[in-house]
């Protein structure tokens, strides 16, 4: 089940693949939806140049000034601060990772959340995304 292995995908893929090599794992989530519990379409898990893709800098979903994205630290989807964002620690509500109209997890920093993979360490491990 995808649930399980999206919340150690990355610590995996960090420990054991090759520093050249995109971990396998990652292509599980390649094209994913999120969705905000609010029903808000966030964007998509792709590489940076989809224009769609959370890890696309410049991209509506990517930007870090953009409303709907969850890297913008004072929006309702990206805030530390607010429940329905992937980067709240204390989320009960963060987005949905939706693949093929299946929910396989929750895009989210909240470890005690069940499915929750930390979107900065997918980032990082399956799409080479630098923080700015």
């Amino acid at each position: 089940m995808l649930i399980g292995r999206a919340t150690t995908l990355a610590a995996i893929a960090l420990l054991a693949s090759p520093v050249s090599a995109r971990p396998a794992g990652c292509d599980a989530l390649d094209g994913a939806a999120i969705i905000a519990e609010d029903g808000t379409y966030l964007g998509k898990i792709a590489d940076e140049y989809d224009q769609k893709s959370i890890f696309n800098k410049y991209g509506t979903y990517g930007n870090p000034y953009a409303p709907k994205s969850i890297w913008n630290d004072y929006g309702q989807y990206g805030s530390e601060y607010s429940n329905k964002s992937a980067r709240s620690e204390y989320t009960s509500t963060p987005p949905k990772i939706i693949v093929s109209g299946k929910v396989v997890g929750f895009l989210s920093r909240n470890k005690y959340k069940s499915g929750s993979i930390d979107p900065l360490i997918l980032g990082v491990a399956c799409y080479g995304y630098e923080p700015d």
